[in-house]
Formats: structure tokens, sequence, C-alpha cells
């Protein structure tokens, strides 16, 4: 019935804004220009009522051309039709037209508003080229890795650490030493060998090119115990006749009994820390193979991931389509996401679930940043600081425990942390300025507090004010729309000027309905909870119907408490100055000069919804608004006296 209702209004609207004329305006222009011109008609009831329903159910005949009826039928609906409004602030980019990227990017919406910013659009594309830089320069990420995937050297050096009885051995402890090339022996011809202590060097003519090495047990019977547990292997690119003279900075460290791969190289670590199975069988070849496996080496594709979200969420953004750029933004991360998490369960399955622990925690955190991005988009800024500062923790303990080496901060992390603090900064200075333009009144405000505080009249004024806000809701510190969302969230709240209920989920919900239901037969009256407002078309109907009610009643109370209103004043510096409304009242002259507060304009309440509010209607409560000036206590007392007897 609601739905046959709306369309039934919508349909009627239309008809009406075509009858008015002027094509080329917006229909809601007309249609404000039609309710402007409309003469105030008693609200219908009773058979007025039903003739204005069936007048509304037939787009023909006379009925349709009385101006009166569609008035009366409007006013009894307090409802403006159609989406029009709807669909302007679903558009999204009518709110970040004036705003600073600073105050948009903590705002309800920052990709949907951000992504419109030039600012945010530039700084985004700047992240992509230097993504690309970084994968293509000539000492970039693909030649690292391809560099990486093999090692070129004139000698090799075998150093025995421990043996099998656990001792530092004086002899390698081993027979042979070379090399492989995908897996193959490389026979190596004119090959030195040499002993030097607990060190076995081979040297090479021709430097060799290679991405493995072998060693050979001894062949002697009865040598199993001399033979090498953990060891280490280095590699050198210099050429030398006393290998064993060379400076230790000429070589390089290559393998060991442990090889564990590097977060973003094609090479594995060496660590010697545990003890090697070495085969007890005499003359038997250990091989060690260092071709990194095809899914540790994923540069390219999330490279390509990261770009291409970036650079079709600037694009979206330039083209004014919020939720198509917060669309790629979301689909860029779950893709990058997915490849990360996909490399983590590659390394769980095929190396060990240690090497896949940093790829897990990334993995999932790049996820949450897509999903918080989606559902809960205000709080993305937060998140993206909290990714940065968990895959920080995350590679260091995988850096530490599993490789043994130091601190490591990851490619994206100082990246990320040093752009949300320039825009903390940048807010702070924001708002700095502004506290500044403000001081001067923030120090008279304060002087003009302790000076009534410290008079006893006054003081006794401040306390009876204290508690009439308190018994109207207003000093409390849930505004209205706070307490809408808290009672979305379940929360147990009492905030009498809103006219809410708290209900409670499941069986908790039950007894505490129930407990509610307790007290209504002892005196206190049940609260109704209105329905939410969905639509911004019907809000600001509403708002336009209901503002000439309301100035008539901000006059009367002006009136009986003695209140002061802005007027114009051209003999004044200022331009304005202010007025009793009791002398303004006498003089009609006066009255013209006041200066009321206007409905908040359309633009300004997209922009507040856009921004701070997230689209949610509900929560625009300023759209009908006045002021009153006192100039005593009293007199602002009295006032608030009214209101709360006012019934």
């Amino acid at each position: 019935s609601f739905r046959e209702e709306q369309q039934e209004l919508s349909l009627l609207y239309r008809h009406i804004a075509d009858q008015e004329g002027g094509q080329e305006r917006p229909v809601h222009q007309r249609v404000f220009s039609l309710v402007d011109t409309m003469s105030v008609n008693p609200w219908p009831s009773g058979q007025e009522e039903q003739n204005a329903r069936k007048s509304s159910c037939c787009l023909t005949g006379e009925s349709h051309r009385d101006r009166d009826h569609f008035a009366a039928l409007m006013r009894q609906k307090c409802c403006f039709p159609g989406d029009l409004l709807n669909e302007y602030l679903a558009q999204v980019c009518h709110g970040v037209e004036r705003a600073d990227i600073s105050s948009i990017m903590f705002s309800t919406a920052p990709i949907r508003l951000g992504s419109q910013k030039l600012t945010l659009q530039l700084f985004l594309l700047f992240h992509v080229s230097i993504l690309i830089w970084r994968m293509l320069n000539p000492y970039g990420l693909v030649h690292q890795a391809q560099a990486e995937k093999s090692f070129r050297s004139y000698h090799l050096r075998f150093t025995t650490l421990r043996d099998r009885e656990g001792k530092t051995p004086m002899e390698p402890g081993i027979a042979s030493l070379g090399l492989l090339h995908n897996g193959y022996m490389l026979n190596c011809s004119k090959t030195k060998l040499q002993t030097r202590s607990n060190s076995l060097y081979a040297s090479f003519e021709d430097p060799v090119v290679a991405n493995g090495w072998f060693f050979r047990t001894q062949s002697q019977g009865g040598t199993e115990q001399s033979d090498a547990v953990l060891f280490l292997l280095q590699y050198s690119s210099v050429p030398s006749e006393a290998p064993w003279s060379l400076p230790s900075s000429a070589w390089e460290l290559y393998g060991g009994p442990e090889c564990h791969w590097k977060m973003y190289s094609a090479r594995c670590h060496p660590v010697a820390r545990k003890e090697y199975n070495t085969s007890r069988t005499r003359n038997y070849t250990h091989m060690f193979d260092h071709r990194s496996p095809w899914f540790h080496t994923l540069h390219g594709p999330v490279t390509f991931a990261i770009s291409s979200h970036f650079t079709l969420t600037a694009l979206m953004g330039w083209m004014k389509k919020p939720v198509a750029a917060k669309f790629f933004w979301v689909s860029g991360y779950l893709v990058l996401g997915g490849i990360i998490l996909f490399k983590a369960l590659m390394h769980s399955c095929f190396t060990s679930l240690a090497s896949s622990f940093y790829w897990w925690v990334s993995g999932s955190s790049i996820i949450g940043i897509a999903v918080t991005s989606w559902f809960k988009e205000r709080y993305v800024m937060h998140f993206l600081v909290f990714h940065a500062c968990l895959t920080s923790f995350a590679i260091n303990l995988y850096s530490w425990l599993y490789l043994g080496l130091g601190l490591k901060i990851p490619d994206t992390a100082p990246f990320l942390i040093f752009s949300v603090l320039v825009w903390v900064v940048y807010n702070k200075i924001i708002l700095y300025r502004a506290w500044q333009e403000i001081a001067e009144d923030w120090k008279h405000y304060d002087a003009l507090t302790t000076r009534l505080m410290n008079d006893p009249d006054d003081s006794q004024s401040i306390e009876s004010i204290s508690e009439l806000s308190k018994s109207l809701g207003a000093g409390r510190l849930l505004s209205q729309y706070q307490a809408i969302s808290r009672y979305r969230r379940g929360s147990r709240f009492s905030f009498k000027s809103a006219g809410f209920v708290v209900r409670y989920p499941g069986i908790l919900g039950a007894l505490g309905n129930m407990m509610i239901s307790m007290k209504f037969p002892f005196g206190s009256e049940k609260r109704v909870r209105p329905r939410q407002i969905k639509c911004f078309d019907q809000l600001y109907m509403q708002a336009y119907l209901l503002e000439p009610l309301f100035l008539d009643k901000i006059k009367r109370l002006a009136e009986q408490a003695e209140g002061f209103f802005l007027v114009v004043d051209e003999t004044s510096e200022t331009g304005h100055s202010m007025m009793r409304w009791s002398e303004c009242k006498i003089d009609e002259a006066s009255q013209d000069k006041v200066r009321f507060a206007k409905l908040k304009s359309i633009d300004r309440c997209v922009e507040k919804l856009s921004r701070a509010y997230a689209g949610d209607v509900s929560r625009l409560v300023d759209i009908v608004r006045q002021s009153i000036v006192f100039e005593n206590l009293s007199s602002l007392q009295r006032c608030l006296e009214m209101i709360a007897e006012d019934s």
C-alpha cells in the first residue's frame, strides 16, 4: 500500500510540474516554485481527505486541475514525492566540490569522495609510476630476479663448522665439490681442489654460471664421524691464484644446511643453525638446487594488480563516478590479496609452513582492507595504518626468527604510514589555523564564563539552565543521530527526546523487552520509536512545510522571553545589530529587516550527508533552524522553561 501511494504521488507530482511549465528548469525547481505560489489551505480531513485520495488515483478529469486539491494532498502527505534529491545525493560528487582533501580523507566515505579530488588522483598515479619504475628500471625487481636466479664464480669455498662428533674439524670432511645448473652437474675441466684447514677450495679457469651446488662424502671406510653436518658454501667472482688469500669482502654466502627464501628475492638465504642429515654412505653426492619456485617470484602479477586498480580508481574519480572508483579500489585489493594468499598456500605445500607466515599475514590484511573499504568505508584510513604496522611486525618476526636477519621494513609500510601522517599533519595545520581565527572569541567567552560563575545569581541560573537542558535532552553527550546509530548497533541507552525504546536481539532481547514492559504498569510512559526517514526528498519537503510553523513558535518564544534577533542596520559599522522582537513586532519596517535563518541549502545538505553521515538521511537534523539571543541568563532560563512546558 505504501509503495502504491508513493508511485501515485510521484505521477501526481510530475503532472503538477508539467502543468506549472518551464520545461527548461529541473523538475524539483518547478515544484518548489509551485509550492511557493500555493495559498495556505486547511489540512484535509473527513470527506475532503477522501476526495483528495480519489483525485490522486486518476490522472484525468477536472479534479486534477484543481490546484487546491493538489496542495491539500501534498500537505496531507507531508511528502516530497519522487527520488530527485535522492538521485542527486547518490551521485556523491556534489559533496566534495568545496571540501579540502584532508577533511575528505577522514570522512565517512574517503574512497568515494577522495577519488574525485585531483590531489588524490595525482597521488595514486604517482604511486603507480613508482611501482612501475621499481619493477622495470635497470636495477629493479625484474632485473634483480633474473640476476639472482644464478651466480657467476671463479672460486668456491666449503667450510665445515661441525662434524658428527660435534667438534670443529681440522679438515673439511668431504671428498669433492662442484656446481649445478638447472639440476644437472657441470663438468668443469681443470677444476682445482685445495684444502686449507677446515675449508675446501674449488677453483675454475673460466667463470662458471650455476644455480646450485653439490658435495661428495669421502670414499674411505671408517670416515663417517668426520663427515660435515654443519657447513657453509661461499663463492667469489674475483680471479686469483690463491683464493684463500682473498679478503672476506670478496666472498658471498650462497649455501648451507638450510636455505630459506627471502621476501622479495629469487635467491634463498642460507642458515647454519640446524645440522644437515649427511648420509653415511661413502662417496654419496648431496645436491642443493637453489632455483626459486615459480610461485615465489610473482612480482609481475602483484605490480600489475596494484597499478591497474590504482589507475582505474583515479580514472573513475576523474570521470565523477565514485561508486565505480570504490568498486575498482575494492576489487583491486581483493585480487592482490588473493594472489598473496595463493603464494602463501604454495609455500605451505611445497616449502615450509614457516616460510609462508608473512604471506598469510600480509594477504589476510590486504583482504581486510578490501572488506573494510566496502562495508566500513569510514575506517579504511585507520585500517591502512594498522595494515602497515601489522605487516612490519610480521616481516620482522619472520626475518628475525626464521631467517636470522635483523630489522627489515616492507616496501609498502613506509609509504602508507608516511602518506597517512602527511594527511593527519595537514589536517591538524588547518584546524590550528581555524583555531587561531577564533582564539580571541575563545578568550572573551572564557572571561565571560568566569565572571558569570563568580556571580551568585548567575551561578544559580546556570545550574537551573543545566537541569532544564538535561530534562530536554539538550545537555546529553548523545545527539539524536548518535542515538540512532547506537540504536542500530543494539547499544543500551536512554535518550528521551529522541523518542526511542531499546530493543534487544535474541534471547537477551526477549528478556530485555520483558523487563521494560514490567515498568509500564507502574505509570511510566512507553516510548514508541518512530520510523526512520530514508528519503531525502521527503525530509526536505517536511522541512519546507515545517519552517513557517517553527518560525511562528520561535517568534512567540522570543516575545515572551524578551529575546533578540539580528536585524540589518546600515548605521552600524558591522552592518547589523540586535533588536528585541517585542519592538520589531510593532514596526513592520523592522520586521522586514530581521535576518532569520533560512533552510539549509540542498548543496550543503548533500555535503554533510556525504562527508559526515555516510548518506544516512535520518541523521540530518538541522535543516530547519533559528537562533534567539538573550541579554541575560534569566531570559534564557525563562525560554527553556517555556520549551519544557510546551506539550
